[in-house]
């Protein structure tokens, strides 16, 4: 079992992911795509 802090983390990596990188991922796989406002995104969550 996760503690709170785990079950937070996997929570908000979940979200981000279904938010941000599903819309593009196949794009970003086609053609090595990285979009600014992902990698923007991916930044303020990690601060």
């Amino acid at each position: 079992m996760l503690s709170e802090e785990h079950e937070l983390v996997r929570k908000t990596a979940r979200e981000f992911a279904e938010r941000y990188v599903e819309p593009v991922a196949r794009r970003m796989d086609r053609e090595m795509y990285y979009p600014r406002e992902v990698i923007r995104e991916a930044g303020r969550l990690a601060s």
